[in-house]
């Protein structure tokens, strides 16, 4: 064995990376998200039984990873049998600038037949959304005004209020474990 053989292979992406979701037609998944969520085609691959298409909104390494696979006819009515044993807060979360494109993007899916929950205020941290149908049974939430990003700063800050790292996530020396706001041990 060589040193070349015993080296480590490229660093790649660290970290949450993407979300992976079988579907029945990748173009229909990938034309829906585009739409709807403003997500882009970063990579596609393969033919015959196993298709994959990529999806990113390109502001981050992080994206859906869409699965097409050809199953035969007993599978097929499985899946149809299953469709609607679908947990009802299983789905996507994407945030768009305003609550008209809420109104404008719910009333769409409306005329579509494919509005899951008309849009409502649902007071902070969730805000204003409404819930879409996918072509696969899968929900797509759009919000507006969604906080996340509070919760992630407040996660990365120490309780004298500094701004830390990922280690306040992890055990702090001595076995102390950082308590957030909300009482929980992460």
């Amino acid at each position: 064995m060589t040193d070349l053989d015993r080296s480590d292979p490229p660093a790649g992406d660290l970290g949450l990376t993407h979300i992976a979701l079988t579907v029945r037609d990748v173009e229909a998944s990938v034309r829906f998200y585009r739409r709807y969520a403003g997500l882009h085609g970063i990579h596609e691959r393969g033919s015959g039984t196993i298709r994959v298409g990529w999806i990113s909104d390109l502001r981050r390494p992080f994206g859906l990873v869409l699965v097409e696979r050809r199953i035969g006819p007993l599978r097929a009515w499985l899946a149809r049998q299953l469709e609607g044993v679908r947990p009802a807060m299983h789905h996507i979360g994407i945030a768009v600038a305003t609550r008209a494109d809420v109104d404008r993007l719910c009333e769409t899916a409306r005329r579509e037949g494919i509005l899951r929950r008309p849009p409502r205020d649902a007071g902070h941290p969730v805000n204003y959304y409404g819930m879409i149908g996918d072509p696969d049974g899968n929900r797509l939430e759009v919000s507006c005004g969604q906080v996340m990003s509070i919760a992630f700063a407040e996660a990365f800050t120490d309780d004298a209020g500094r701004a830390s790292g990922p280690e306040l996530l992890e055990n702090a020396p001595g076995g102390k474990r950082h308590h957030h706001k909300n009482g929980d041990d992460r």
